[in-house]
């Protein structure tokens, strides 16, 4: 799967925009209790959304080029199910860490 650079510019800045404030709110609140970053959970947290609109993108183009968005329905059946599951691991993800976030002590 070859994806242009120009399509994945999007997905990325809409990823890290959705991860940033977790980050931020990570360096303030947890910055007294000297751990280390947890640099996979962010990556986690960034691959997540950028899964999502990396699928979202190309529908949303097909609309948006007006074309119908039923014309290869198992495409878009399959790619809503693929955000659908990436969107209750993602919500699963930050649910179990918020406490984390939020600077909660002994919170794994």
């Amino acid at each position: 799967m070859n994806i242009p650079l120009s399509r994945l510019k999007l997905p990325v800045l809409l990823s890290l925009v959705l991860v940033l404030p977790f980050i931020l709110m990570e360096l303030i609140n947890r910055r007294e209790f000297h751990e280390d970053f947890p640099f996979s959970l962010f990556i986690g947290l960034w691959l997540l959304p950028l899964v999502f609109f990396l699928i979202l993108t190309p529908m949303v183009q097909r609309v948006r080029e007006g074309r119908k968005p039923m014309e290869n329905p198992v495409d878009l059946v399959f790619g809503i199910l693929v955000m659908l599951l990436v969107a209750v691991m993602w919500i699963n993800l930050l649910s179990d860490q918020m406490p984390c976030f939020l600077g909660v002590m002994n919170c794994d």
